[in-house]
């Protein structure tokens, strides 16, 4: 599976950051993307944590 993400300012090369490249891309066997919102971040450790248990 691959995956693109977004990078950090400090993760883009200076090409990257004159081109306005900021995705990269992934590519690992079993990868699972999740993609979630919460309403703050006391809630996304909390799922995260049930995830990470699995």
């Amino acid at each position: 599976m691959t995956c693109t993400v977004p990078m950090t300012p400090a993760e883009q090369s200076p090409r990257q950051k004159r081109h306005g490249d900021r995705l990269r891309h992934i590519a690992e066997p079993g990868l699972v993307v999740l993609d979630m919102t919460a309403a703050d971040e006391n809630t996304a450790h909390a799922v995260m944590a049930t995830q990470e248990q699995r």
